[in-house]
């Protein structure tokens, strides 16, 4: 967890740990719970409520996900709670599960995101093919009929 030096970090972590504070006393937790849940001291989530440090982002990741919110709740300056799209029954399943097993996930989950990524690329790459395409299509037909097809380049 990292000091804060700069004003503006300071307020936004400020704001962050109220969220924080808030989240654990809606989900009934102790600080020394939730610290244990996050793989965290009581003293350095106590300092991160405080607004004093901030706290590691998988833990954040790891909060968000047990309290049903999204990161855009926990670290923006909104009012609305977002539901997390990662299903309830997913965090329970995952939420007693150790460094080894999260990280066997999370690698997992990256992979997922890559292949989402690639198929999202190609699918890019074929609109614009079909747009180009669509676009020698129209411009043969505004030509003289004698001119050669242009998708046969």
């Amino acid at each position: 967890m990292g000091e804060l030096k700069d004003i503006r970090e300071r307020e936004y972590a400020r704001l962050c740990g109220v969220k924080i504070k808030q989240l654990r006393e809606k989900a009934n937790y102790s600080q020394e719970k939730l610290a244990e849940i996050l793989e965290c001291s009581e003293v350095s989530l106590s300092r991160v409520e405080r607004g004093l440090q901030t706290m590691k982002f998988w833990r954040l990741v790891r909060l968000c996900d047990l309290c049903h919110v999204s990161l855009d709740y926990l670290l923006r300056d909104q009012e609305t709670e977002s539901v997390s799209l990662v299903p309830s029954y997913v965090v329970k399943l995952f939420s007693d599960a150790g460094e080894g097993e999260l990280e066997i996930l999370s690698r997992h989950m990256r992979y997922a995101e890559d292949e989402i990524e690639i198929r999202k690329n190609e699918n890019r790459k074929r609109d614009l093919e079909y747009e180009i395409l669509k676009a020698k299509v129209e411009q043969y037909e505004k030509m003289d009929p004698l001119m050669p097809d242009p998708t046969y380049d």
